[in-house]
């Protein structure tokens, strides 16, 4: 079900990711001192009272961006302005009206949408008289509002909820999936050939994406999330604070995310920032998929035999993860097998198993760790039990405490992506 949606707009740094961070009750937009942050339409659902709606952060409008993304920057806010319900005009009450405000202005009254006019920075009521020079842009009361304290967030919300239709909460997405990998290997291409937009902003320019962008599709019936994601570089490249925001932001997706799309290029070697991903990933335990994009580059040059066994080479504790090769500007497999592959792989976590499992597992415990023995007693481990979460926990109990050096130990099998937790009674 699509949900109203609910635009915050207006000139570069006046704090419309702050606001739309401070609505959501979540650092999700990046927010800089830096002019021009936010480049693609950040969106999150919000609900309030009786209805929900889809908040979206989008650029600045009037942005010069520093990497030549002006255009692409403009027709993402072109798009979000022609979505939305409802417009959030903001402006910084601090500095007074601008230029720039008015044309802004101006263009927002040509698209006949009810308009919710914000000053923001109002961070105490002394300010809130600043906020007169505001009726000058022609469009009604201004609402005195603090983006950083919070400050009449309720008072917003509830003009809001007066504009939008009612509308329930939509269905929690059976799957999320994280795409994340390093910088230019096509997870945004990716993300567009899935929403079948443009969705998000597809550059040569290394380092295009900034925020982590939810996207919300269906496939066969099912509701799905997208997280596109920042690609990330060596840490000490990362000089930046938006660089940093970015990474954590990544990190961040891959928590909360149910399957791991690991994207890769077939013309480049595997680099420590792909080994790095591949080790927080299972350090997670995620289920996750490799996927080599850009396949028809190197087709006749490299079969996929070749770039599997040197994949299953740099990462030999992965070898249970299986590969994808894609071809995402072409929407090549995009939408094929690899649905069914990332649900099947996120019920795996779940799956529970056969009792007649037990022996065969104690029999590797005993192979990878000998039990001690005192006297003509030896250790003893009863039959595990499965713990019901997401991730493959099972629990043992030891006959005898003195019996293990460690009264509570824990061991892993990186082969099969499983956790067993022992206790000792």
């Amino acid at each position: 079900m699509t949900l109203p949606v609910v635009a915050i707009v207006g000139r570069p740094n006046v704090g419309k990711s702050a606001l739309f961070n401070c609505l959501a009750r979540r650092r999700i937009a990046i927010v800089d001192p830096t002019a021009g942050v936010t480049r693609d339409r950040v969106m999150a659902p919000i609900s309030w009272v009786d209805t929900t709606f889809d908040l979206t952060d989008t650029g600045g409008i009037g942005v010069v961006d520093c990497d030549d993304l002006s255009e692409e920057i403009e027709n993402q806010i072109r798009i979000g302005m022609e979505q939305a319900h409802v417009l959030v005009f903001v402006v910084d009450v601090r500095a007074g009206i601008t230029p720039l405000d008015h044309r802004v202005a101006d263009r927002l009254r040509t698209l006949n949408k009810p308009i919710i006019l914000v000053a923001n920075k109002c961070d105490v009521p002394e300010i809130d008289q600043q906020a007169v020079e505001l009726y000058g842009l022609g469009l009604g009361d201004p609402l005195c509002f603090s983006a950083m304290h919070g400050r009449n967030r309720d008072v917003l919300l509830d003009a809001i909820q007066k504009m939008v239709p009612v509308s329930p909460a939509p269905v929690e997405p059976v799957l999320k999936i994280a795409v994340v990998g390093r910088r230019n290997t096509g997870k945004s291409t990716f993300i567009n050939s899935l929403a079948g937009q443009d969705r998000v902003i597809v550059s040569e320019v290394a380092g295009t994406t900034r925020d982590s962008i939810d996207v919300r599709f269906e496939k066969d019936g099912m509701a799905l999330l997208a997280i596109d994601t920042a690609g990330v570089r060596k840490r000490r490249s990362v000089k930046e604070n938006i660089d940093f925001y970015s990474l954590t932001r990544a990190q961040r997706s891959i928590r909360r995310a149910d399957v791991v799309l690991l994207f890769m290029e077939p013309r480049l070697r595997i680099s420590r920032v792909d080994k790095q991903l591949a080790e927080y990933v299972l350090e997670l335990s995620k289920p996750a998929i490799f996927v080599i994009n850009k396949w028809d580059l190197v087709k006749g040059r490299m079969t996929m035999e070749q770039m599997g066994d040197y994949v299953r080479k740099v990462f030999p504790s992965l070898t249970h993860v299986p590969i994808a090769f894609i071809t995402a500007i072409t929407g090549k497999t995009c939408q094929c097998w690899w649905i069914s592959r990332a649900a099947s792989t996120s019920r795996r976590r779940t799956e529970s198993e056969p009792p007649s499992s037990t022996g065969s597992f104690r029999k590797l415990w005993k192979q990878r760790r000998h039990p001690c023995a005192r006297g003509r007693i030896r250790e003893f481990i009863s039959p595990h039990r499965q713990a019901p979460i997401r991730q493959p926990w099972f629990y043992f109990v030891m006959a005898r405490v003195f019996l293990t050096r460690l009264t509570s130990a824990i061991w892993k099998n990186t082969s099969a992506s499983i956790w067993a937790l022992v206790t000792c009674l």
